[in-house]
């Protein structure tokens, strides 16, 4: 949609992004900053570290998005130059020759119960999602604004959310 010009806009912020982590991780490492504590222990993992990433731009539908695909490998690059990852699954709906790897509803639900799998003390698991988001009505009042936020997956039209 915005060509080189767009591309040359999200590279350039990456980069700030990237700068910027990386001199806050040093100032961390010499003790001159604070982050949360799940920040704070990536470091020091002891486990297994698994990813799922799952990217969505519902290619020829209604709705259809650009950059989240680019988002889950941007965020997959930073996290794999960064840290120590061991398993690294990806889903993204550019992925047609692999029906295994295209984010449906039946195959995100299976890299969910991937990602926890043998998952003990001391393991890292890591979710990141860009595509599409809703909202159903709660049915066990666990939100306070009585709605329980979904994923939408590629073939939301035929198997939901």
């Amino acid at each position: 949609m915005f060509g080189s010009l767009g591309k040359k806009f999200a590279d350039d912020i990456a980069n700030q992004i990237q700068q910027k982590v990386g001199e806050h991780l040093s100032n961390k490492a010499r003790g001159n900053g604070s982050t949360e504590q799940a920040t704070e222990s990536l470091g020091q993992v002891t486990g297994r570290r698994k990813a799922l990433f799952i990217g969505i731009n519902y290619y020829g539908q209604n709705g259809e998005l650009r950059g989240c695909i680019n988002d889950v490998h941007n965020i997959k690059n930073f996290l794999t130059k960064n840290y120590r990852i061991d398993e690294v699954l990806v889903l993204t709906d550019d992925q047609t020759s692999n029906p295994n790897k295209m984010p449906t509803r039946k195959n995100i639900l299976a890299a969910f119960r991937w990602l926890r799998n043998g998952a003990k003390s001391g393991d890292s698991l890591i979710f990141h999602y860009s595509g599409h988001g809703g909202s159903v009505k709660d049915t066990d009042g666990d939100e306070e604004d009585g709605m329980d936020e979904t994923l939408i997956p590629v073939d939301y039209k035929q198997a939901g959310h």
